[in-house]
């Protein structure tokens, strides 16, 4: 019999529950997990699922903490780091998962936001360092996670994030083995791209049904206005992928709201922090693109 695979997810949110359901299902997964505010829930209770891609199901993982250290001595095959991308909390994230790495530890990234890999590369240069996307639709209930819609075929795209100090030939290994784990995870070759499209569509729906308090459909089928805004805002973070030399498919924004036309109502990130009073990923989601625009012209300029 062969060594169980002891993944970690970080985070247990909406989307890393998800992915840590899916890998779980795999009688080789032995799954442990890090929680913040639903430590006492998954404890105690371990989380359901009712999903348009996957269906219904459970999750308890073998492991629950509240701290990283308290896990320190499992080594782990992947940590995946669900948490939300906030740029002020960087340094205290790298503390935290700092201790969950072994020699041979995987990282794997479930986060919004382009260019994302880059702090994670500098503080942990000789690990495998994974960069994914998710696509579906997630949102939590109490101890009840619900997946109502997903806007591409898989509901996670997994790349390689290179540039560190492994071996490409191990790097792939690793990609496709965690793949591997759900016909509904997909190996993509270029990342980046992957993420600037998924950034044309959070770019435009996550402010939008934030700022006129709406899920997609309402804003699609009630605010003409709505919709023009969500097309115009797609439209501007193209141009800024195209400047970083990014090309996404002709006419994208009117295909970012084709996908979402044909899927149930969403509620994105944004307008779900919104009704909780929780802090946004403002700088994530709509300032990063400001931000790789300001740099380009400095460099134009230089």
């Amino acid at each position: 019999m062969s060594k169980p695979l002891e993944l970690l997810v970080f985070g247990t949110g909406a989307v890393g529950s998800v992915f840590g359901w899916r890998t779980a299902q795999n009688a080789n997964v032995k799954l442990s997990a890090i929680c913040r505010s639903n430590y006492e829930i998954v404890k105690n209770r371990g989380l359901t699922f009712r999903s348009n891609m996957w269906g219904t199901g459970s999750m308890r993982p073998v492991r629950v903490a509240r701290h990283s250290n308290e896990l320190s001595h499992v080594k782990f095959d992947y940590v995946v780091c669900a948490t939300k991308n906030k740029p002020q909390e960087e340094h205290a994230l790298m503390r935290s998962l700092e201790p969950l790495l072994s020699k041979d530890t995987t990282l794997v990234l479930i986060q919004n936001g382009v260019e994302i890999e880059h702090p994670f590369r500098r503080a942990f240069p000789n690990h495998t360092l994974l960069s994914s996307i998710c696509f579906a639709s997630c949102s939590m209930q109490g101890s009840t996670v619900l997946q109502p819609a997903n806007i591409r075929p898989h509901g996670f795209h997994v790349g390689i994030h290179g540039n560190g100090n492994t071996s490409a030939s191990k790097d792939e290994e690793r990609l496709h083995t965690l793949v591997g784990l759900d016909p509904k995870f997909k190996a993509v070759d270029n990342i980046a791209a992957e993420r600037w499209a998924k950034m044309a569509w959070n770019g435009a729906w996550n402010p939008a049904t934030a700022l006129f308090g709406l899920e997609t459909q309402d804003i699609l089928q009630h605010s003409p206005a709505g919709t023009s805004l969500v097309r115009q805002l797609a439209k501007e973070v193209i141009q800024v992928a195209q400047v970083y030399g990014v090309e996404l498919p002709p006419n994208y924004e009117d295909e970012i709201i084709r996908m979402t036309e044909v899927e149930a109502s969403i509620a994105p990130s944004m307008l779900q922090d919104l009704r909780r009073g929780q802090r946004m990923e403002v700088e994530t989601i709509c300032g990063k693109c400001k931000q790789l625009i300001d740099e380009k012209k400095q460099k134009i300029n230089i």
